[in-house]
């Protein structure tokens, strides 16, 4: 395996159109780097420029010790998982899974060996001797898989593998290629507009938008710790609530007013003189509490859709620019039009300024 290395990487186009704009990341040997970010953002792109699918137009793109700008891709040693597993229909399993091998001429015992030892990697002993037509398309993801795995590349490369999977199956091959990992311990870039499979699979992660990198960290900082309002409102399942407005202190304490006539108004406490300049609030649904009238730190909702998952339930209530979402404990039966009491926990509340910058709290 290597490590890969992105120095200030570009792609602009003949019509001046820039798809990626200076994105830097290094990718230590052994590490799963997963690249997240709407339709459109540059991810896709950046993966082809390091498969050298794409030529950069400014920076440098390293595989181990060797600048790869120049490389033809067969010669960059890697290998590339597609959206569309790209089989050869008129192979057999077997014969995917061999036709890399056999054009680099490898001795017959080493290739026996090799195909050998993934399709019991994978599970596919049973399947060897059918065509992809009489695969499921788990299965079929399997062999592109296999056919990468066999190869032992230096870099694996994974462009959107199981957007066309079922989410039972997404959620079954995700596991899959977690265990995967952890068994090869094989250097892997991986692409994503599902930032669910991103939070559950990466050892780090590149969010990108209008093809620039916004923030680089592991799972959990990305979620607890975003630098910008995008990164905060992509990154969660419900996705976080953004209301914008300004805070607001009087003899009665604090609180945030959302912008407009029926803005939501939202009481809180121990926030710091420095979120005074924050024009947005940012509120994970799990940090939204039911309360009760009384508590000087709750707010009315009126319920407006309820989605019981049986181990939480999630309950959306009016905003001034639509709808906020509270996850609650299933142990309090709502219905919709019932009045409810939350409350912010305000120390976990995110602030953002007018830039769309996470203003962070002074310790």
């Amino acid at each position: 395996m290597a490590n890969v290395s992105l120095h200030n990487v570009t792609k602009r186009y003949d019509d001046g159109t820039v798809a990626v704009r200076d994105v830097s990341f290094d990718l230590p040997d052994g590490e799963f780097l997963v690249i997240v970010g709407p339709s459109g953002c540059g991810k896709s792109t950046t993966l082809r420029m390091i498969a050298g699918l794409e030529t950069i137009s400014e920076g440098e793109i390293s595989i181990g010790d060797r600048v790869v700008n120049d490389v033809h891709p067969k010669d960059r040693d890697i290998a590339m998982v597609f959206q569309n597993y790209a089989l050869y229909p008129h192979m057999t399993v077997r014969e995917n899974l061999e036709f890399a091998l056999k054009m680099r001429k490898t001795e017959k015992e080493e290739l026996r060996r090799r195909i050998t030892d993934v399709a019991r990697l994978l599970e596919l002993e049973p399947l060897l001797d059918r065509k992809p037509k009489a695969l499921s398309g788990g299965q079929r993801q399997r062999v592109a898989l296999g056919r990468a795995i066999v190869r032992n590349p230096k870099l694996f490369l994974f462009d959107e593998p199981l957007s066309n999977l079922d989410a039972k199956l997404r959620t079954q091959t995700r596991a899959e290629l977690q265990k995967l990992h952890h068994e090869l311990f094989a250097t892997s870039i991986y692409v994503t507009h599902d930032q669910v499979e991103a939070m559950t699979m990466a050892d780090r992660i590149v969010v990108m938008n209008g093809g620039e990198v916004q923030q680089i960290a592991p799972p959990l900082d990305l979620y607890n710790a975003p630098v910008n309002r995008f990164v905060a409102g992509f990154i969660g399942t419900p996705g976080m609530n953004i209301l914008d407005g300004a805070l607001r202190r009087s003899a009665d304490g604090v609180a945030f007013v959302e912008n407009g006539p029926g803005g939501v108004r939202l009481p809180l406490e121990g926030i710091p003189a420095e979120m005074d300049r924050a024009t947005a609030i940012g509120i994970r649904p799990e940090h939204l509490l039911i309360t009760s009238e009384s508590d000087p730190l709750g707010f009315p909702s009126v319920v407006q859709i309820v989605e019981t998952l049986g181990n939480q339930t999630f309950v959306h209530f009016p905003t001034e620019k639509g709808l906020g979402v509270a996850s609650i404990h299933p142990d309090h039966p709502l219905r919709y039009s019932d009045t409810i009491f939350l409350r912010v926990a305000s120390d976990r509340a995110h602030f953002f300024d007018g830039d769309g910058r996470r203003i962070i709290r002074q310790s």
